[in-house]
Order: C-alpha cells, then structure tokens, then sequence
C-alpha cells in the first residue's frame, strides 16, 4: 500500500470516528431540573437526549416536597425532535408506594394494562368488575377518572395530581345512584351523598379541610326538606334554615 493509499484509509477512519462521536454525542442523555421546591429540592426533572436546542425529552420524573418519587414517564424521540409517550409510566403514593402503573405508546396515549394499589401496597379496587378504563388524566397526565363497569352499572374514582382519592361513586344509565363520597386533596372528607335515580335524596354533609362539618341538611328527591345546619370552624352550630 503505497503513503497515498495509507493516508486516505487513515483519514476515512478519522472521518468515520468523528462521525460516530457526533453521533453519540447527540444521543448523550442528561438530566435537568427545571423546577425546585422553596428548600431547592428538585420537584421536576427532565431527562434530556442531546444537546441545546436539539435536546428531546426521553423521560420525566417529579418528586413530592418529601423527597418522595411521585412519578416517572419515559418518551421516544420522534420526528421533528417531538416527544412520544412510550414504555411503562409509574405513579407513587406520598409514601413511596406504588400507585398506579400503565404502558404508553403512540396507540395508547391514555396508557393501557392499568393497575393501582393502596397505600398499603394492596390492589386499590375491591374484585368483581367487568373490566376497567381510565377515561381522563390531569394536568400532570396523572389518573384523573377511572371508571370500573360492574354488569349494568358503572363505578368511579375520580384522583387528584397527588393520588389522593377526590370522589367515589356509582352510576347507572348516566345517573347518580347511591351513596357518593368526596375528598379534598388533603385526604379530609369533603362531602357526603345520596343519590336515586340521579336525585340527591337522603342526608347530605359538606365539611371543611380541617374536617370539621361546614354544614348539613336533607334532600327528598332533589329538593332540601327539614332543618339544615351550619356549623363555624369549631363545630359550633351558629345557624339553621328550615325547608
């Protein structure tokens, strides 16, 4: 092999090397935190491939004030240096547990395979069910509503970012039936109801995030009937209204 011949091997080398540094470079993942808590402890942290303004989002992870993992997605890096849903999400309790757990893709962008557990680490939903779908996910595209079917009715659980239950009830031809309970995000009772045949009807109670009762009175098929109460911020009854 003549120097001429060497000399262009060596630089096709070179070049190829080169190229395959880039190219690795530019597949290079790194983390960023682009929102902290008050203390500066991360709250979200992006995993980013590539640099500048090429980087693509290829995972998220958010973590409770607690230090706690809240939740954590992986992407794709698609076309145009979008990011596509893909992999196993999974959202945890404020107490490390797992919460729920779906697989994401571009045909599933509501997630698929869904299972949830309690913050004892036991399945969330009692046995029974036909089948179950998750219908709506919040602004951090944690479960919002999920909805069990049970024969001709239809159960649902409605969650807030947190994963702390915001309402539970059933509905049968799209209307309210029995009792329904709801919560405020800190895990207080936030009211309770009857409902038949999609009328309020039986005691209704509406308390405060201290848990204390706000007030409470009777519905007979829609409409308020008796004596209601109210109550201030120490449980002392200061009004009542008769229907």
């Amino acid at each position: 092999m003549n120097k001429k011949s060497i000399f262009l091997t060596v630089a096709a080398i070179a070049l190829t090397a080169m190229i395959a540094g880039m190219t690795a470079g530019c597949k290079r993942t790194h983390e960023q935190v682009v929102e902290q808590y008050p203390d500066s402890t991360p709250m979200l942290v992006l995993e980013l491939e590539g640099e500048g303004d090429n980087a693509v989002r290829v995972g998220e992870k958010r973590y409770y004030a607690n230090g706690q993992l809240q939740y954590e997605k992986h992407y794709t890096a698609g076309k145009n240096r979008s990011s596509v849903a893909s992999g196993t999400w999974r959202y945890y309790h404020a107490n490390g547990k797992l919460f729920a757990k779906a697989d994401f893709d571009a045909q599933h962008p509501m997630g698929d395979h869904w299972s949830f557990e309690n913050e004892n680490g036991e399945p969330y939903f009692a046995e029974g069910y036909d089948s179950l779908c998750v219908t709506e996910l919040n602004e951090l595209e944690t479960p919002a509503t999920i909805v069990l079917y049970r024969d001709k009715n239809e159960e649902h659980y409605q969650f807030y970012s947190n994963c702390q239950i915001r309402s539970h009830g059933t509905t049968s031809g799209g209307k309210r039936i029995g009792h329904w309970a709801f919560w405020h995000s800190n895990g207080q009772m936030q009211a309770e109801a009857d409902f038949v045949d999609g009328e309020q009807d039986g005691t209704y109670c509406v308390y405060r995030e201290n848990g204390v009762p706000y007030y409470r009175g009777t519905f007979d098929h829609g409409k308020r009937v008796g004596r209601w109460e109210f109550y201030d911020e120490d449980a002392t009854l200061v009004h009542t209204k008769d229907y």
